[in-house]
């Protein structure tokens, strides 16, 4: 329901989609305002990640974030767990408590899945951001709000504003929808599945106290060929299972992915041809690499990037070869 997150953190991972590093800007661009943040995107997208970098890298990181979890937190407890409420206020209030939003002081707050609240506490909600006071259930006294607010949701907002039934509030959605940061799904941005790969792996690696661990290249091309509906976190999720099977064997060549894997069938390998005559070693090894060249680009579309992890060579020589061997 809450976590208080401080600025030890690590920022993004690295990324080389175009997508992510426009991400990435706005992130910057928008940390060291006070302007409210709506994140927007699939479940798993890394929308925490997100909400922690505009937190690491504003002048608000010395002080906590709070992650609130709104789809933890019943509907008749939210405001005694975002506002507080004073000793006696009703029945079993044996002591007085802060609420969650207090917690932050001068930091950040992060409401995480917005479009689960309901319709009476959305009011609740915008009179709060609105006013930029919070008073405890029970108390007359008010105290002045100095967090920062951002937002997230995997819904989409508007459609639940202008749809039928409304089940969102119109007036809380354009006082949220200041600056709005969406995130694409993995499957639109393949170019960072490899680099998160390679991070994830050396996270868990060091959790785990395993050197030297790699992946194969089937590993690889299954991580390719997969189109991730659970995006970053079935990735991040899917590398810890593979470290630990594989942490003996130092090189992962299992995946861990689900039946609905959308891998086409790989052709069985061609029968070898009888040799008959003497044999240019030089011309038959450049013939078997400029098949092999031929076959991982066609495989992976002709991406460059992708053929090169396969083949194990470096972009640039990979360009050499190609040029070699007039592709």
């Amino acid at each position: 329901m809450f976590t208080a997150v401080t600025s030890s953190d690590a920022l993004l991972p690295v990324m080389n989609s175009e997508k992510m590093k426009f991400v990435c800007d706005m992130v910057r661009q928008v940390a060291n305002t006070d302007a409210t943040v709506l994140i927007t995107g699939e479940t798993g997208t890394g929308k925490e990640l997100v909400a922690k970098a505009i937190h690491n890298l504003s002048g608000r990181h010395s002080s906590p974030l709070a992650i609130i979890e709104l789809s933890n937190i019943k509907h008749d407890h939210f405001e005694t767990e975002l506002f507080g409420f004073r000793k006696g206020a009703f029945t079993g209030s044996i002591e007085t408590k802060p609420g969650l939003i207090e917690c932050a002081k001068n930091g950040t707050v992060f409401l995480d899945e917005i479009s689960e609240l309901s319709l009476e506490n959305q009011g609740k909600l915008l009179r709060m951001l609105e006013s930029g006071e919070v008073r405890r259930l029970g108390e007359l006294h008010v105290q002045h709000l100095a967090s920062r607010f951002v937002i997230a949701t995997n819904r989409n907002l508007f459609d639940m504003v202008y749809g039928n039934p409304r089940t969102f509030r119109e007036d809380l959605y354009h006082r949220l929808n200041v600056f709005n940061i969406y995130i694409p799904p993995l499957r639109e941005r393949p170019e960072d599945i490899l680099p998160l790969a390679e991070y994830f792996l050396a996270w868990f690696s060091k959790k785990f106290d395993i050197c030297g661990i790699g992946f194969s290249r089937e590993y690889i091309q299954a991580l390719l060929d997969y189109d991730w509906p659970g995006n970053v976190r079935e990735l991040r999720n899917v590398i810890e299972g593979s470290v630990i099977l594989c942490r003996n064997d130092k090189t992962i060549n299992k995946i861990l992915l689900p039946k609905r894997q959308k891998c086409e069938p790989r052709e069985d390998p061609a029968p070898t041809e009888e040799i008959a005559g003497p044999v240019n070693l030089e011309e038959a090894v450049d013939k078997t690499k400029k098949t092999l060249i031929i076959k991982v680009l066609e495989e992976t579309k002709w991406n460059r990037s992708k053929a090169r992890v396969l083949l194990g060579v470096s972009y640039k020589n990979l360009l050499l070869l190609m040029k070699k061997y007039d592709l």
